[in-house]
Order: C-alpha cells, then structure tokens, then sequence
C-alpha cells in the first residue's frame, strides 16, 4: 500500500479525490487504494454515451485523477473540450487543485488538454502531472497502482512549502462550543499577542488541550491552503508571556483592562 502520497506535504488530511475515466478496469484500482489510505475519492464513469457528472462542484476537491477522451467515428481524435468539461463540472471557481493525467496518452496531450482549459477560461490546476497507463501495467494486466501513487507523491514533494512557528498558552476550553483559546505571541521580539480561538478537533491528532499549558503551533503554508500542527512544549514559557511596556513608556498611567477582556490580554 502506498504511504508517500498520504505524506505530501501540500495535502490537506481530509484531501478530497476525484477520479474521472471511461473505464472501470483503470479507475476501480485507484479507488481501492486511495480508500486503503483513508482518503476521501469519488470515481466517475466519464461514458460519453451517459456521463455521470455530479450534481455540483466538488467542494474542497484536491486532486483529480483524468484520464483523456478520444473521439472515434473519423479515427481516433482527441477530444480535448470533452475533458475540460468534466473539470468545469468537478472543479468549483477559483479552487486550488491539482490535476494527474492518467492516460495512455498522457505525455502527448496534457499540453492540448491545458490549452484548451485556458481557451474556455476555466480554474487552472497549480500542478500538474501525467502518467501513462502502460507504463503501470502489469504481467497479469492489472495495474501497479502502489507504484503509481508513490510515483505520484514523489513528484508532490517538489512542490515548494513555507512553515513558521510561534508559542501559545491556553486559556480555556469550551467543550460546548469545540473551541480552544489560546493566547498567541506572534513577534518574541516585539512582545505582540493575540488570542485566537481554533475548533478543538483540530488538535486530535495531537495532544489533549489542557488549560494552562504551553504549545507550539505550527503553521504550514501551502498553495491554497494551510495547515497547523500543535506541538506540545516542555520547556516553561512564562517568562517570555509576561506583557511588557512599551518602550520608553513605563511610566506612563496606562488605563485599567478588566481581566476578562480577552480581545486585550
């Protein structure tokens, strides 16, 4: 089973898949891994005597998986606007997604399939990558579809991230509401917090919340998106949580802030 395409960097944990082909013996496979992998996909039968589009756009679509369609009634054509159609209807405006060609064809017609994708003006992919059939077709005719999503992953991890971190305290936590606040500082340097609420699912794969403690809160940058890690932190902290002056103002009268106020701790 394949683990590289779960580990890339620019997919979310609840990436979603689609996979668009004409073909069960070559989409069916696909399928069952990504489910083996716990990742959310959904396959299109793209016959285009009754092709099964879905009702609407695929909210927080990632990826899809397209295989290439050809007419056939004056020799073998590609049908490029056939392809794009299937995207227009996947793909809502303006969605960060990326797009593997799969397709015995792939190498010869992404390109034609990118260029007619601008000419109807539709959401380009940020990435984009082609994969041949044959080259993952097996002795028995089945497909090496571990090696096809390695493969893939691999080709994802070239594709550049930017991270930062910052400490946080937790203040509370509302079980009623799922939601964790935690006092943030964003510049150690010069001394600037924020308190911000983050839903408290987000820390499952993590650490359980306790109020009071020390984190660290990750923050991974990708195209479209962002996720965050929290981290648990040993070291004590309160030192660097002490809300300073500013400079050259200590002496000033500065006004009463009731506790409770949590927009000013």
């Amino acid at each position: 089973m394949s683990e590289l395409l779960r580990e890339v960097p620019v997919l979310a944990l609840s990436t979603k898949i689609a996979i668009v082909d004409d073909n069960d013996d070559d989409a069916r496979p696909i399928e069952s891994e990504l489910n083996q992998l716990s990742i959310s996909n959904h396959y299109y039968n793209a016959d285009p005597s009754n092709p099964q589009y879905p009702m609407h756009p695929l909210k927080d679509v990632e990826m899809v998986f397209m295989d290439l369609y050809f007419l056939e009634n004056f020799g073998v054509q590609f049908d490029a606007y056939a392809c794009v159609e299937w995207l227009r209807r996947i793909v809502p405006d303006g969605q960060k997604y990326i797009l593997v060609v799969w397709s015995r064809d792939a190498d010869n017609y992404t390109s034609d399939l990118l260029n007619a994708m601008a000419d109807v003006d539709i959401t380009m992919p940020y990435f984009t990558d082609s994969r041949k059939k044959q080259s993952y077709r097996k002795i028995d005719n089945s497909y090496d579809i571990t090696r096809l999503l390695d493969d893939v992953g691999t080709k994802l991890r070239e594709i550049p991230t930017a991270s930062y971190h910052y400490f946080g305290q937790i203040l509370d936590i509302d079980e009623q509401d799922d939601e964790v606040l935690i006092n943030c500082l964003l510049d150690e340097e010069k001394n600037i917090f924020e308190v911000r609420r983050f839903d408290l699912h987000l820390f499952d794969s993590f650490m359980r919340p306790q109020t009071g403690r020390f984190i660290r809160i990750k923050v991974t940058n990708k195209p479209g998106s962002s996720t965050l890690d929290f981290l648990e932190e040993n070291a004590d902290l309160a030192e660097k949580f002490i809300k300073r002056d500013p400079e050259g103002l200590d002496d000033m009268d500065w006004p009463n802030i009731p506790e409770d106020d949590e927009d000013n701790i």
